[in-house]
């Protein structure tokens, strides 16, 4: 027996959509409120954000990420970037893992 060329394309559509509701996504692992220890590092606001390079860490690994810090503290930076899957992520990194990259 063949497969159903008329209908191929949307089954596996379906397919793939079922596959990325089932498989979970990585979340990165963000700075505890005891880390940022805001009552004595108060958070600054960026008045635009600031293109920069930032390890961000996961549970699996750490990955340098282009992201846009929106946010900061004298130890802190709270960057946002693009995941591979198109979604967007935030998380509070330490200032030293970060970076200002050129913008475009």
């Amino acid at each position: 027996m063949g497969t159903n060329k008329r209908y191929s394309a949307a089954v596996d559509r379906r397919m793939s959509e079922r596959i990325d509701q089932a498989v979970p996504r990585p979340t990165p692992v963000t700075l505890t409120a005891a880390e940022l220890d805001v009552a004595n590092h108060p958070i600054k606001q960026a008045v635009s954000v600031i293109p920069v390079l930032a390890w961000v860490r996961f549970p699996e690994t750490a990955v340098q990420a282009e992201a846009d810090a929106f946010e900061w503290t004298d130890k802190a930076v709270h960057v946002s970037w693009k995941a591979a899957d198109g979604g967007r992520h935030q998380a509070w990194v330490w200032a030293s893992s970060v970076e200002r990259r050129a913008q475009q």
